[in-house]
């Protein structure tokens, strides 16, 4: 190969490598948008606040099976 061709693929090589580098940077950054917590619109908040939910849910319904069921009398 003479070196205007090697000069050619090398130059392609970068080129190849630079978009890959590109898109994974534009991937990446659009993930952590969804992750950081942004003010309540990004997944991370909305797991949170349904987290905080099933929490409330669990600790009604522990009180509720400690409460002894006082038996329904009949007439």
């Amino acid at each position: 190969m003479t070196p205007n061709e090697w000069v050619a693929v090398i130059g392609c090589a970068i080129a190849l490598v630079a978009a890959i580098y590109s898109c994974m940077k534009v991937v990446t950054k659009s993930i952590l948008i969804e992750l950081l917590p942004n003010s309540g619109k990004s997944l991370r908040d909305e797991l949170r606040v349904l987290s905080n939910r099933v929490d409330q849910i669990l600790l009604i319904l522990a009180k509720n099976e400690r409460k002894p069921q006082k038996p329904k009398l009949r007439k």
